[in-house]
């Protein structure tokens, strides 16, 4: 993971990679030690920042050229959350990821997902990222075509719809929203049967009527 963070940050001109790991907060992966020799490792001695435990480890370059206040920097460690929610409470941040719940990345689907984006896709856009954790993910070769699973995702894809992008809908029957990256008619007409199929009151239906906006 660093490897391509390092990758993705030479590659974009940026100075250096900030992640959210904590000394102590997993017992193997994020001790002090082995958090030194993952950096090390992937080539990115000094340009690896953990705002979060910042003071417990060794100043880093971005530091040492003031491009980060190392003043500001916390001192958190230990596997207790409670720190991390205050501050969270403290900035207004009330949507984010269950404590303890583990990186996404480790989650198969989610990483088979980011994968393929990857692959598939040249510019990724924070959409496209906010895009992964909504519905059923397919491709008709390089269009992506993402089938809501239930009411509130429907309204999640109308939301993330960006210019250039088609929302199908069954007309007058219930079932789900689906979105395409895209305007190509074959990767239309894929979206449509994955729109029937997912509705179970259209799979009763011999015919359909879709409406597109």
């Amino acid at each position: 993971m660093f490897k391509q963070a390092k990758k993705i940050m030479e590659e974009q001109g940026f100075s250096f990679i900030a992640t959210g790991e904590v000394i102590g907060e997993r017992p193997m992966s994020q001790r002090k030690k082995a958090m030194e020799f993952l950096e090390k490792k992937a080539g990115l001695e000094g340009k690896l920042l953990r705002p979060l435990s910042a003071k417990l480890l060794k100043e880093t370059e971005i530091e040492k050229k003031k491009i980060v206040d190392r003043k500001k920097l916390l001192a958190i460690s230990g596997r207790s959350r409670k720190k991390q929610i205050a501050l969270a409470k403290k900035y207004g941040i009330e949507d984010y990821p269950t404590p303890a719940g583990g990186c996404l990345l480790t989650d198969p689907a989610f990483s088979k997902r980011l994968k393929e984006l990857l692959e598939k896709q040249e510019k990724i856009t924070e959409n496209d990222i906010a895009l992964l954790f909504v519905g059923r993910h397919f491709w008709h070769k390089n269009v992506k075509i993402v089938v809501a699973r239930n009411e509130e995702e429907n309204k999640k894809l109308h939301k993330l719809k960006k210019d250039g992008n088609i929302i199908i809908e069954l007309e007058d029957i219930p079932g789900p929203t689906t979105l395409v990256r895209g305007g190509a008619q074959e990767a239309i007409n894929k979206a449509k049967r994955l729109t029937k199929r997912y509705s179970s009151a259209a799979r009763r239906k011999k015919q359909v009527r879709f409406k597109k906006c």
